[in-house]
Formats: structure tokens, sequence, C-alpha cells
């Protein structure tokens, strides 16, 4: 749009809005960019941590409730039969032969550098109470995946009698400090600890 501007005998049209007409042509300058490229990165770090934070969320919950589902099935066999199952060999928490929990493909998993086996007698008396055995996904605590952590697994570490009366689901969860569930602190108790591992929790869980 343009009007006419008279002066000295000669009419020239002047654009009305700057920035049409060759004179008024401006681009961005540098520090205008670097501030919209800034703002984007900001959003984008701030969205990826709030989905990378629901992720753990989720995948820790799924872990709780796996564990819940396992606790209630040994549950259910102590009310059964009147003891947990496992074999009559005495074990000590400390030296004592790890189980996997889970349906895996192999019928070993792996926990810390250790290989650990699925025991058919302890898988037969669960599968009384449980649909299926869940696994969790896999934990490596390096790149290397030397050092995976799958969980759950279980440990019988009180014979009486060759029946086993106490026992510690083990596993792990993301993220330090992460609350395990159940009413486990880092504080010892009867229901169980918990310990940070790097950048993941280790979960105890003692069913007496």
């Amino acid at each position: 749009m343009y009007r006419i501007h008279k002066r000295a005998g000669f009419t020239p049209l002047i654009p009305l809005f700057r920035g049409v007409g060759s004179q008024g042509k401006r681009g961005f300058t540098l520090i205008e960019l670097l501030v919209v490229t800034s703002i984007i990165g900001l959003m984008s770090t701030t969205v990826l941590a709030a989905l990378n934070s629901a992720r753990v969320k989720a995948e820790n919950s799924y872990r709780i409730q796996t564990v819940r589902q396992y606790k209630n099935a040994f549950d259910l066999s102590y009310d059964a039969d009147g003891h947990y199952p496992g074999f009559g060999n005495p074990r000590t928490l400390n030296a004592g032969e790890y189980y996997c929990l889970g349906n895996y493909s192999s019928d070993t998993c792996r926990y810390d550098l250790w290989l650990r086996y699925e025991d058919p007698i302890i898988n037969q008396a669960l599968e009384r109470f449980l649909s299926q055995r869940v696994i969790m996904k896999p934990i490596d605590i390096d790149l290397a995946e030397i050092d995976r952590w799958d969980s759950p697994i279980y440990i019988c570490y009180d014979y009486t009698g060759g029946k086993c009366l106490n026992l510690v689901i083990e596993w792990v969860m993301m993220g330090a400090n992460a609350d395990c569930g159940f009413g486990i602190t880092e504080t010892p108790s009867s229901i169980g600890k918990k310990f940070t591992l790097i950048e993941h929790t280790v979960c105890m869980l003692y069913l007496l």
C-alpha cells in the first residue's frame, strides 16, 4: 500500500509500511536466533526429562506389582503347605542359593555377575497361584552388559525340619534410593531393607 507524497513538483510513491520496500527488509539478528535456539533447547530438555521420569515411574510401579504377585503366591503356598517352596538343604542369607523367579527361555537368569537358575519345584508350587511367571526388564549396571540384573530372585535362608520357613525376595528398581514399596526403607527391619547400587536400588523383602 502506498501514499502519494507531493513535494517540489513530483509525486514519488513512498511505502506506507516499513519492511515492504527493498530498503525496509530486515532478517533475524544472530542474538535473536541464539535466543530462540536456547528456548527450544530448554523446552526440549524439560519435555524429555518429564518423559523419562514418567517412564521410570511406570517401570518401577510394574516392578513392585510383579513382586506383589510373587509375594501373594508365596503366602498362599505357605498357607496350603505349611512352609514355603524350596529344597531341604540348609542355607543362609549370605551364603545361600538364589533362584530365578520368572519364566526364562534358558531357565537361567543373571543377577549381578552370577548366573542363577530356575527351580522346578519352586515353579510348580507357585504356578498353583500364578496365572503366569512374569519377569522384569533386566537392568544393566555397566554398558558392556556384563553386570546385568534380572529380577526378581528368591532365596530360602531358614530351614527347620527340612522345610523353608523364611525367605527373601530380591529385585532391582530404577533410580537411586527408589521406593521399593511394602514399607521397605534403608534401615533393616522385619519387613526388609534396601540399598543404592550406583544409579539403582536393590530391594529385599522378607517373608517370615
